[in-house]
């Protein structure tokens, strides 16, 4: 998703830097244009800049409005988080704040509610980053197997509430194909976990049988 959005991105930069050259060289009479071509390569050009204006304007948080109070209090918290090392360097009298800081219980929103969630494990980012190039890009494969699963569920899934049995029948083949086709991929994800030394409890743990259930049953 991202490498699209990446060259999606670059792909409308090249296109308007090109008209922006184009335009400029024929204003300037350097490049020889028609006058009804060199309207239409202006116009383009102000269409585009217009365009970049509002995208831009759209991205600046000018009138953005309040977030609801869970929201509120899970930022508030996250800002504790992230400054609690550096005030106690302060009030220790150190120089440097320790870095990579893990704490044992953390505070996050999850849904409409604050959880505070005591962390049993954990997988840095710099071990996750010493993986081979290979092993890196076996995980951004699991990232798009499991986006593209989330898409092709939720609209099946959305209509099976009102459904008829039959309909219903047929939605449950649909969604049973599905976890069939991406079940081994979700298994996956939970064995690299398992496999860094993850104990995974809850739904992590329950989940593998209730995939397997669903895909017995169609």
């Amino acid at each position: 998703m991202y490498n699209r959005l990446n060259a999606m991105f670059y792909t409308f930069l090249a296109i308007f830097a090109a008209t922006a050259i184009v335009t400029l060289l024929g204003i300037l009479c350097i490049v020889p244009i028609e006058q009804e071509n060199l309207r239409w390569l202006l116009g383009a050009f102000l269409i585009e800049l217009a365009g970049a204006v509002v995208a831009l304007f759209r991205g600046a948080p000018f009138f953005t409005a309040r977030g609801d109070v869970v929201s509120s209090m899970a930022r508030s918290v996250a800002v504790i988080d992230e400054l609690t090392p550096q005030l106690e360097a302060v009030a220790a009298g150190e120089t440097q704040a320790q870095v990579h800081r893990h704490y044992g219980i953390v505070v996050r929103k999850e849904g409409n509610d604050l959880v505070a969630y005591q962390k049993l494990h954990v997988i840095s980012g710099d071990d996750l980053a010493k993986l081979s190039s290979e092993q890196q890009e076996v995980i951004h494969t699991y990232e798009s197997s499991m986006e593209r699963f989330r898409e092709r569920w939720k609209k099946p899934y959305d209509e099976r509430a009102d459904a008829t049995d039959q309909e219903r029948r047929k939605i449950d083949r649909e969604l049973g194909s599905l976890v069939r086709e991406r079940k081994q991929d979700l298994f996956r994800i939970l064995d690299f976990l398992i496999q860094r030394g993850m104990v995974l409890r809850d739904h992590y743990e329950r989940i593998r049988g209730i995939v397997d259930s669903i895909a017995a049953k169609t």
